[in-house]
């Protein structure tokens, strides 16, 4: 039920919500219009590569180490897309899912022409 930046969306300022997720994240993003958008630098990418490692469910760290690696012309951005796609086919059908789990997913599949 998580979202792209690892927290539920449900907290609104001046209040912030946190969680292990978040944290491990925090500095590899910027929120702009509900839209995640990733610096793609060694930093940000370990960050990732330590969210896949830790919490290999969530599939935003997979879709985050994809959208970097698609744009640096890295053709292994596939396999995680795949990953991405795999756990998100899962969690779509969780009633209450974030829609970014639905927007993520139909993203990946244009990119991965399914």
């Amino acid at each position: 039920k998580l979202n792209i930046i690892g927290t539920t969306g449900t907290v609104a300022p001046p209040l912030k919500e946190e969680t292990n997720i978040s944290r491990m994240l925090e500095g590899t993003f910027t929120v702009a219009n509900d839209r995640a958008s990733y610096p793609c630098n060694p930093s940000t990418i370990a960050k990732f590569q330590e969210v896949i490692a830790k919490v290999p469910d969530f599939p935003f760290s997979y879709y985050a180490m994809a959208s970097c690696l698609r744009q640096r012309g890295d053709s292994s951005w596939k396999g995680y897309a795949m990953k991405a796609v795999d756990i998100l086919e899962n969690t779509t059908i969780i009633d209450g899912h974030h829609p970014s789990h639905d927007q993520v997913l139909r993203e990946l599949n244009l990119a991965l022409h399914r």
